[in-house]
């Protein structure tokens, strides 16, 4: 194992072998465990004395006594083929959290660039029509009451898709999300969404800010939960409580509505009503979260939410 003979390792070969960097900190771990009473159990790495590669070795010690002399039995593995499979598994990890990082930021710019394009674009279309049409509307000599009623239905629809649009722009880029963090953008949304539903909601939550585009991945997420229940539940109250720990970004999303079966709705082909959910339940394995459904009819539906926090930089 060591590339030496018995008697060579006996009279010290081995301290040729173990990889300098190694060395001290082998022997002071031993010698401080032995002192102790204890046996040692220390990984280290050598450079085989015959052939110079690099193996990975642990090392198993106890005490014992035999007719009153204490001496050391030992056992040493080569574990270079389990180290190698372990680097080999963080390495490709790492890659995988790369592209992860990689494909939020990718999202992420392409919606910065969307929500650019719709402000600067199609906003500004609108509101060149909405304007030509009022002046269609002062140039006229005759009040035609039918042309006048189509002109103001027209313009009317106008003004909607421009509000339509406005909306979709914020949803797809949020100000306030960038500007202060998940959970006061998580509280305006449910504000928002309260007001227009006629149902009470609260947001609980003080923590700092997320890394990078995963604080954006969690709104996201936090988002479909929070309108599928506007939008489902028939709730006469929303609550949400978000919170960090141990590296984890979790979340509640509880209401008191009519409920439903999960299994039922998540597995059937027309699935439509719950298509947010299905979504959200993606995007959290995108990081290798989870997203559980727990409802049942008539007992309203609570969704907990729990996602490794992921550092999304290069």
């Amino acid at each position: 194992m060591f590339g030496c003979s018995e008697q060579a390792f006996g009279e010290g070969a081995w301290r040729d072998a173990i990889a300098e960097e190694d060395l001290e900190g082998v022997i002071d771990h031993v010698r401080n465990e032995h002192a102790a009473d204890r046996g040692a159990q220390v990984d280290y790495r050598i450079h085989h004395l015959a052939t110079g590669e690099e193996r990975w070795l642990t090392e198993q010690t106890t005490l014992v006594t035999v007719e009153g002399e204490t001496l050391v039995q030992g056992l040493i593995l080569d574990i270079t083929t389990q180290v190698q499979a372990a680097k080999v598994l963080e390495d490709s990890e790492n890659e995988r959290r790369r592209l992860v990082g990689s494909l939020l930021r990718a999202a992420e710019a392409e919606r910065v660039s969307l929500a650019t394009e719709l402000h600067d674009d199609t906003v500004q279309v609108l509101a060149g029509a909405l304007l030509t049409l009022d002046r269609i509307r002062a140039d006229l000599v005759e009040t035609d009451p039918t042309i006048i009623g189509r002109i103001q239905r027209l313009r009317l629809l106008l003004a909607q898709a421009m509000e339509r649009t406005r909306t979709l722009m914020f949803d797809i880029n949020p100000q306030l999300l960038h500007a202060s963090g998940l959970t006061a953008a998580t509280r305006s949304l449910a504000a928002q969404l309260a007001a227009d539903g006629g149902f009470q909601a609260s947001v609980e939550g003080e923590f700092g800010r997320l890394p990078g585009e995963f604080e954006s991945l969690a709104y996201r997420i936090v988002r479909e939960a929070v309108i599928n229940a506007s939008k489902h539940a028939q709730c006469r109250r929303l609550d949400v409580h978000l919170r960090t720990a141990g590296g984890y970004l979790e979340g509640t999303i509880t209401d008191d509505g009519i409920g439903f079966s999960p299994e039922q709705a998540l597995s059937r082909g027309d699935a439509g009503l719950h298509f947010g959910l299905r979504s959200a339940i993606e995007r959290a394995r995108i990081v290798d979260g989870t997203l559980a459904i727990i409802s049942a009819p008539g007992q309203g539906t609570t969704i907990r939410l729990r996602l490794p926090i992921a550092e999304t930089g290069d």
